[in-house]
């Protein structure tokens, strides 16, 4: 049986630096065969908190799969956040917007669904939901299937739509399709 742990909204730039230790601690302790890092790994996407990200992830020696939140993309640099809004992201954690981890019992799929136009909620395509589709229909049948994004394709009773991820239901509807 496979070990999965999942972080987001780590916000570094925010985050109290005394939590880092114990957090960490917590993790090793686990020993999880992936890291599912779930974006946000900073408060607003400033070189120094991708940095401090960066050392907190190479600092656990497991395999990690990770996808950018809304609060990776800089907010008030509207240069930056329109035309490489990913760019120090991409530097610093990771190139891979859609990153898979496959092993004899489970396959994760991570999809980016933060963008620059959108201040919360964030969108996914139907390219992504492709993407994410065939990875999973190409995979054995008795593997158990994860799929990662930073933002959420159902709510809990209460919370209002608005804050559902674009397109949801499409793309709900498209990955019940995959065998």
């Amino acid at each position: 049986m496979r070990t999965i742990v999942h972080l987001s909204d780590i916000h570094f730039g925010r985050l109290d630096p005394a939590t880092i230790e114990p957090l960490r601690a917590a993790i090793s302790r686990a020993t999880p065969d992936v890291l599912a890092v779930s974006g946000d790994l900073t408060q607003r996407a400033r070189r120094e908190e991708f940095a401090a990200a960066k050392a907190f992830l190479e600092s656990l020696p497991f395999h990690r799969l990770v996808v950018p939140g809304n609060h990776d993309v800089p907010l008030y640099n509207v240069f930056t956040r329109f035309l490489t809004p990913l760019a120090r992201y991409r530097r610093t954690i990771t190139d891979d917007l859609a990153p898979v981890y496959r092993d004899s019992e489970l396959i994760v799929v991570g999809v980016n669904t933060a963008r620059s136009w959108t201040w919360g909620e964030g969108r996914i395509n139907a390219r992504q939901v492709n993407d994410v589709v065939a990875q999973l229909s190409g995979a054995p049948r008795d593997l158990i299937r994860i799929v990662v994004t930073h933002h959420p394709f159902d709510l809990p009773g209460g919370v209002g739509e608005g804050r559902l991820l674009g397109r949801a239901r499409m793309a709900m509807a498209m990955l019940s399709t995959s065998k």
